[in-house]
């Protein structure tokens, strides 16, 4: 008797039980591997961004009370008493939005500081094109309401309840506007 704490098969089927078991394994390490190569390529996280998206177009086309319905489930972390309940869509809005942004802060900085951005000269076009990414979409709204009252809210995306930017809201004269 063997010392497994499992008893063996019978003799009569060892051999196909044990040629079973290696196929099997020999799939999950084969699997394992094609995950691990997919992950290490470059362009992996293009793939993944762009199926996901092509499946949330679909679904929020196809079938699409259940995609709103998704987003308006209430979320609670913590107890009801002690927690913070929100939709799933101010969970994104608020929270996961802040952590994505700290991200690509912090590898704003390692870039800059021991990245291929450390040099001055390196780092001139991608500073210039951010610095266009925020001018030009202002210069446009600024051009699209010009002599209007909602002109002077060229700097607010959020909403005024936005506990992230409270600040911004004094810039469209404190009225609520639709996200």
């Amino acid at each position: 008797m063997s010392a497994s704490r499992y008893p063996a098969p019978p003799a009569s089927l060892e051999p196909e039980w044990r040629g079973a078991s290696v196929r099997a394994m020999g799939r999950v390490r084969r699997v394992r591997a094609a995950l691990v190569d997919f992950i290490a390529q470059e362009i992996s996280g293009g793939i993944v961004l762009l199926a996901t998206t092509v499946a949330a177009l679909l679904w929020a086309n196809l079938h699409g009370s259940s995609y709103h319905d998704v987003w308006e489930k209430t979320v609670t972390i913590g107890s009801d008493s002690l927690g913070v309940s929100e939709n799933a869509r101010e969970w994104v809005n608020e929270a996961l939005m802040t952590l994505f942004f700290f991200v690509v802060g912090l590898e704003i900085k390692r870039e800059l500081v021991v990245g291929e951005l450390r040099d001055r000269r390196a780092a001139a076009l991608p500073i210039i094109g951010a610095a266009g990414g925020m001018i030009v979409p202002a210069a446009i709204f600024l051009a699209l309401n010009a002599g209007t009252a909602s002109a002077k809210a060229w700097g607010c995306r959020w909403r005024p309840t936005s506990p992230s930017c409270w600040v911004s809201w004094q810039c469209s004269d404190g009225a609520p506007r639709p996200d």
